[in-house]
Parts: structure tokens; sequence; C-alpha cells
């Protein structure tokens, strides 16, 4: 099984209007979209579209119009980067899950490898204003050229303008796994 679990910390730092900074601990799953129907896992701790101590509603990500958040996943991310992705291609998302029916999961970031344990080639990070249930989705391409910034298309927080832009970068999701955005404006 190559779903996992991965804890760390999170750390947000901000330098404008005043400095302030804070971490807190955190644990997201990681689940490959293939074995979503077939981990086997206690079913009083974790279901998918059922309610458990955690759970994964297919409703709440990317494009739920589609039966298959991968094939989902691929499409967009696909036409982002101008390359067909097919089934042969694997999906994993890092991912807050639902915990005894509530869910609150400001950001998804999904894992496109060429195939099952292979090398990420793009990211597709899906941000989600939680209360509004709307989402905004950016592909990240792991092509190994100089970082890309993106324009800030969607407003998430009160404190944060939307003239600002994105950077991320991300290592390849192993046993460890870094996950690192910046903002910056003007």
């Amino acid at each position: 099984m190559d779903s996992c679990l991965y804890t760390g910390w999170v750390r947000h730092a901000r330098w404008l209007p005043i400095k302030h900074r804070f971490t807190y601990k955190v644990a997201m799953a990681c689940l490959d979209l293939d074995e979503l129907d077939t981990m086997k896992l206690p079913s009083w701790l974790f279901s998918v579209n059922k309610r458990r101590l955690f759970s994964f509603y297919r409703k709440d990500y990317h494009l739920p119009q589609y039966t298959s958040l991968k094939e989902a996943i691929l499409s967009s991310a696909g036409k982002k980067l101008g390359r067909e992705l097919s089934s042969h291609h694997s999906v994993k998302v890092l991912t807050q899950l639902g915990t005894l029916g509530f869910s609150f999961n400001p950001v998804s970031f999904y894992f496109i490898s060429e195939r099952k344990g292979g090398n990420c080639i793009a990211v597709l990070a899906e941000i989600t204003n939680t209360p509004w249930s709307k989402r905004y989705h950016y592909v990240i391409s792991l092509d190994g050229k100089e970082p890309k910034w993106f324009n800030k298309k969607f407003h998430v927080s009160p404190f944060m303008p939307m003239e600002q832009e994105y950077l991320w970068e991300f290592s390849q999701p192993r046993e460890e796994l870094k996950v690192d955005m910046e903002n910056r404006d003007n």
C-alpha cells in the first residue's frame, strides 16, 4: 500500500504589516487514489463517502461532478501542462480528512507521477475557501526548470490581499515530504 500518513509542522511567518509567526503540529493523509476503495483499515476508523472517525468524501474534492477524482485531476492537470495524462499515471492526494463529519481543508495537493513509485512530474494544488465551498487550482510542473510564480486568483484569507503571487516548492513524496509556499505582494 502506498497510502500513508505524514506528520510534521506548519510554520507561518508574516513580515507586513507587523511581524508575526507561529508553528503548529499537523497530520495529513496521503492517499493513492487507486487504493481508495481497497484500503484495509477498520471500518470505524476510515471510510470513503461514509461518516466515520475519518472520512474521505468525493464531493469535497476537485470537480465533484466527475465520478473519478483521478480522472478529474489528470484532465485538469493535462490541460494546464499541455499534454495528455492517462490512467497509467499515479495520483496521490495530500489532504486533511473529514473528522466526525466535519471538514476543514484549506488546501489539498495532488502529486502526479508517470507511474506508481516513480518521480512526481507535477502537483495540482487545490485551494478551498472552506466556509463558502469554492475552489481554485494551480498546476505546478516539476520539470526541474527555474521556479514558477503564480498570480493569486482566489481569495481565501481576509488578512491577505488579492495582489499577490505564490511560489510553491515540493520534495518528492517519499518517507519525508516538504511543501513550501511563499506569498509576495508588490
